[in-house]
């Protein structure tokens, strides 16, 4: 289950949906929630069958920290394209064949990873996060003792494959 309650508050729930390009699955991305207050869970996608409605697969990925998957994407040569956003800085991006029990591909390198979207040539890939350090607590201060504003960078991928340039 992609949400639960814990003490007093809803936990988790659904952050994105996709359609698989011949439309006979959708994905339905968060979390598996552990607790509450400052929420920890697993990534979480649940794959159902569009007709009969029934789950035909759950993919989880990483541990209680990673938190939620913010954003999903089915390419139509059959993997999801993810992101996950857990703790403040930790972020993924990742590249999941329903049919795998792990990602083929992970990037760690960019923190809070909120939304991402697919060029319409199917190459070039953009991933929205916020700044490392973002806790929003004003806590973390710069050389000259002062809270920088949180930013929100926008990293640019190329998908590999035959014939495209790396």
């Amino acid at each position: 289950s992609l949400c639960r309650l814990d003490r007093l508050q809803d936990v988790g729930g659904v952050r994105a949906l996709t359609f698989s390009p011949d439309g006979t699955q959708l994905a339905c991305a968060g979390m598996t929630p552990k607790n509450g207050g400052n929420v920890q869970g697993i990534p979480t996608i649940l794959v159902f069958d569009t007709e009969s409605g029934t789950l035909v697969r759950t993919l989880k990925f990483g541990n209680d920290g990673d938190g939620y998957v913010y954003d999903v994407f089915w390419h139509e040569d059959g993997f999801l394209l993810y992101v996950t956003s857990g703790n403040p800085g930790v972020g993924r991006l990742a590249f999941h064949r329903p049919e795998d029990a792990q990602p083929f591909f992970v990037a760690t390198s960019m923190a809070n990873c909120h939304s991402l979207d697919l060029h319409p040539n199917r190459v070039d890939l953009a991933v929205l996060a916020t700044n490392t350090g973002s806790n929003g607590n004003g806590r973390t201060l710069d050389k000259d003792g002062k809270y920088p504003g949180n930013s929100s960078p926008l990293h640019l991928w190329r998908l590999p494959g035959p014939n495209r340039p790396a």
